[in-house]
């Protein structure tokens, strides 16, 4: 009981903070508006760490009840593929996904603040990002989440949770906040999966064989390029072994299947989003911009670094547009929320394959979009904004970041985070770290390349 009222005094404190800097907001010179982007961007983080945070295995929930993460699945559910073998619509759905973004933003928070305390954060993120390596039994298969054992997991990953995994450790191992034993050993942990997956044509390994593999690196499209190329550079950085980087120049020029383009072809002409659309799915396209940055920033060769440059500009002037949504979100607006994903059971049955996984999930999502209106509010209107504001940062393009810096302020500090349903306004963290690194001095990325 006293861990509950703990929760609550917190929420209320950290609501009430954030709604006294919004009104301080009006009228106020850019000053002003810098500190106030900084004091949501500080309410955010804690609000992440005393609610949504699992501090015992050490990973990012997607959502949580009023009184904690009592709606994770029980290790009889994960085995049973309750309420779906994916593990969508559950709270520890996007445990690799989410750690492994997020972690490079506390890594840049510790850069710039050097305190305790989100030194032992960073810490506690990769050790989840190590953990859903370490419980899987099939080589290169990352988990999702686990469950209130620490231990049991859902049998399918993805290319949105492994990619994740990759790029997270990446930026933990370059932080400064490693010893050389931990980080020899992440970098081993690394090589063992990417061997792995090599060894499977860049396929997404299942737990469970007759899941078979759930989509893969090696598409035509250019998040595959990007998340491929990239994993391999970092392979190469952290190993010095010569096989990544011939197998990294192999892939940048050949023409994946069902493709007419060389894969460097596809990154220089950036990601392809359908222009009829309101939006675009940025929560998931972001970290393929991430990922292009760091081919931009690792890759030596000035006619290779042009190309990725076009691809990164293409894709900010494709989201600069879509930051202004922001202002469609209410901070008073009442839509429903639910944690019991538990509703979603009557529509189970049992699942054969990935595709009837995926069949019955995308059944689930109309009830659970009934149920809870307020996750397509957080995606539409709090996500894809956020979202869109870190595919401009990851840009460094400074012509296409100062066009829409009021917009970006102006998201960063809108929303009362307080009221977020789900964790996913940790992206926010992540525009404001790399923008901030930007800033400094106009030398990220003379920065970066030192401390490689």
């Amino acid at each position: 009981m006293a861990d509950k009222v703990f929760f609550i005094s917190q929420k209320v404190l950290l609501a009430a903070m954030l709604f006294a800097m919004q009104l301080t907001a009006v009228g106020q010179d850019d000053i002003t508006q810098d500190s106030l982007v900084k004091n949501s961007i500080d309410c955010a983080h804690q609000l992440l760490w005393t609610h949504f945070m699992d501090m015992e295995n050490g990973l990012l929930f997607d959502y949580v009840d009023s009184e904690g993460p009592t709606a994770v699945p029980t290790p009889h559910e994960c085995r049973m593929h309750l309420p779906n073998a994916l593990s969508w619509w559950v709270p520890n759905e996007n445990g690799a996904f989410f750690n492994g973004l997020y972690l490079q933003a506390v890594c840049d928070r510790w850069k710039f603040q050097k305190d305790e305390v989100t030194e032992s954060r960073a810490r506690k993120l990769a050790s989840g990002l190590i953990l859903l390596s370490n419980v899987g039994r099939t080589a290169g298969f990352i988990a999702r989440g686990v469950s209130t054992d620490g231990v049991t997991h859902f049998p399918l990953s993805s290319v949105d949770q492994t990619y994740p995994w990759f790029y997270g450790l990446w930026k933990y191992a370059q932080s400064g906040l490693v010893n050389n034993v931990e980080r020899s050993a992440i970098i081993d942990m690394m090589e063992f999966n990417a061997l792995a997956l090599d060894s499977y044509n860049w396929g997404i390994p299942c737990e469970d064989s007759i899941f078979g593999y759930f989509g893969g690196f090696s598409g035509a499209g250019f998040s595959d390029a990007a998340r491929l190329l990239s994993i391999l550079k970092f392979m190469h950085h952290l190993t010095g072994n010569d096989y990544w980087n011939t197998l990294y120049n192999e892939k940048l020029t050949e023409i994946p299947a069902h493709s007419e383009h060389s894969r460097l072809d596809i990154l220089a002409g950036g990601i392809v989003y359908d222009p009829s659309l309101d939006h675009h799915s940025f929560w998931t396209s972001s970290m393929d911009q991430a990922a292009l940055l760091e081919l931009y920033l690792l890759e030596e060769r000035e006619h290779i670094r042009s190309r990725f440059r076009q691809g990164l500009d293409q894709n900010a002037r494709n989201a600069a547009r879509h930051i202004a949504d922001y202002a469609k979100f209410d901070n008073q607006t009442q839509l429903g929320f639910s944690p019991d994903w538990r509703l979603l059971n009557p529509l189970w049955r049992p699942q054969k394959s990935w595709e009837e996984a995926w069949e019955l999930a995308d059944e689930q999502l109309v009830l659970w979009d009934s149920i809870s209106p307020r996750k397509g509010y957080e995606l539409a209107f709090m996500m894809e904004p956020l979202n869109a504001a870190w595919i401009v940062a990851l840009s460094g393009n400074r012509e296409i970041m100062d066009s829409v810096k009021h917009h970006i302020n102006n998201a960063l500090s809108h929303y009362n985070w307080s009221t977020m349903s789900y964790s996913t306004f940790f992206i926010a963290e992540c525009v404001y770290y790399t923008l901030y690194d930007m800033q400094q001095d106009g030398a990220f990325q003379d920065e970066y390349l030192d401390g490689l």
